[in-house]
């Protein structure tokens, strides 16, 4: 039967791992075992051996050959390695693999989570860092922009999380701030940078096109004309960049005509502006200040850009200096000068643009008082102490019996903020002589 059930007996290294079974069996059962499937194994009779034990003296003993251990060497390794072969130590190893498993999954679902949240918080400062920056553009502060710009540029962990229309939007304005400072290389650079992410802008287009014909790049701005006008750049846009290139070309009668066919015919109020601001640079560039403010007054219609009132202070008070109805040309670069400063934190030029206005009218009252504040809120800039270093001088020359303790003590204070790299008495020399005091 038994050579029916498992073939016939083979003589092999399988026989002696039985017989060595058997012997384990004995040691541990005090039995003999019988050869014919044994019954009391140890843990059936009360003794205490590991599960693991039994399990590699049961295989050892299996009543198939083939059951058997194929080799001493593995029985051996059964017994180096016993903990495998004990249930409860197989229990207890699943269950630390699920644990371990679970546990790494937990830590790498934390880690996302983490990951994850960092993302959110990082990306929620950085909204609100881009939105102090949209409300610093509106106060055209072009020193604030440039410095805050290129912080928020070269910030790693803000590149990460903003997207490409912010980015082209950051560069647009970090140009417009740089073409309104007269830095018209740096502004076609910004502009070239923010044209990868907003390739669509024909505003922006046009913007880059007139900073290269500003930088002296008329070539280049042709060529990229040529460009644009595959991207959808309106033909206004195109005249408007022709007229910029027929002023730097010294075409003056071209660059009028366009100006002027733009200003009457626009097709928005943006293009309507832009050509009465081109018409003020001509008009400006011939020497006709009077001509120039009138288009200016004709641009400032169309557009809320500061810069047009900034142009405008400026005009009126060389205009009143030149002796020609200065009453009223200071009430006009005063109204402008107001209109500057009526935003929340206005930029310090604007309010010294007033405070000069204010000087030239003889409003000193009004003047010192403006400027105490700005000493209190920009204490360490060296313009306000020069300013009133100016008032002072002002006041003195007109006093029956003049003492300038004052200005001197202004222009000490001046010189001194500047970091000793700017002679307080030279730049006051300066702003006197343009004021033509």
């Amino acid at each position: 039967q038994r050579q029916a059930l498992f073939g016939p007996a083979v003589f092999d290294q399988r026989m002696d791992l039985y017989s060595l079974g058997a012997v384990f069996y004995a040691l541990m059962t005090g039995w003999l075992p019988s050869g014919q499937g044994e019954s009391a194994w140890p843990e059936q009779i009360g003794q205490r051996y590991s599960s693991g034990l039994t399990a590699i003296i049961q295989k050892a003993m299996a009543e198939d050959p083939g059951k058997r251990f194929g080799s001493a060497k593995k029985m051996q390794a059964a017994l180096l390695h016993i903990y495998r072969w004990d249930r409860t130590g197989r229990k207890i190893r699943l269950a630390r693999a699920g644990i371990y498993t679970f546990a790494g999954i937990l830590a790498a679902a934390g880690t996302a989570m983490l990951l994850y949240g960092k993302k959110v918080v990082l990306r929620e400062e950085w909204t609100e860092a881009y939105r102090a920056f949209t409300a610093l553009c509106e106060t055209q502060d072009y020193e604030k922009m440039q410095e805050l710009g290129m912080e928020l540029l070269n910030s790693r962990e803000y590149g990460t999380v903003m997207t490409g229309q912010e980015k082209g939007t950051l560069l647009w304005q970090a140009g417009e701030s740089f073409f309104w400072d007269e830095d018209y290389a740096s502004a076609a650079d910004y502009y070239q940078e923010a044209l990868e992410y907003l390739p669509g802008e024909t505003d922006l287009c046009r913007d880059f096109a007139v900073a290269l014909v500003r930088e002296g790049e008329t070539r280049e701005a042709e060529r990229f004309l040529e460009e644009a006008k595959d991207r959808g750049l309106q033909s206004d846009s195109l005249e408007l960049v022709e007229g910029e290139i027929a002023r730097a070309q010294g075409d003056t009668e071209r660059a009028s005509e366009i100006a002027q066919t733009l200003f009457r015919s626009g097709s928005s109020r943006e293009i309507r502006g832009s050509a009465a601001r081109l018409a003020a640079s001509l008009c400006a560039d011939l020497g006709y200040p009077d001509y120039e403010a009138a288009w200016l007054e004709a641009a400032k219609e169309y557009s809320s850009d500061k810069e047009i009132l900034r142009r405008l202070c400026a005009v009126y008070m060389e205009l009143a200096e030149q002796g020609e109805q200065p009453e009223t040309y200071l009430d006009k670069a005063l109204e402008n000068a107001r209109l500057l400063v009526r935003v929340e934190n206005a930029p310090l030029a604007d309010s010294l643009t007033l405070a000069a206005a204010l000087i030239l009218a003889e409003e000193w009252e009004e003047a010192e008082a403006l400027l105490s504040s700005l000493a209190g809120e920009s204490g360490d800039d060296y313009r306000v102490p020069m300013y009133q270093a100016l008032l002072s001088y002002n006041q003195e020359v007109r006093s029956a019996d003049p003492d300038f303790a004052k200005f001197r003590k202004y222009c000490g204070q001046a010189e001194t903020l500047s970091g000793g790299n700017r002679d307080g008495d030279a730049l006051l020399a300066e702003l006197l002589e343009r004021l033509s005091y």
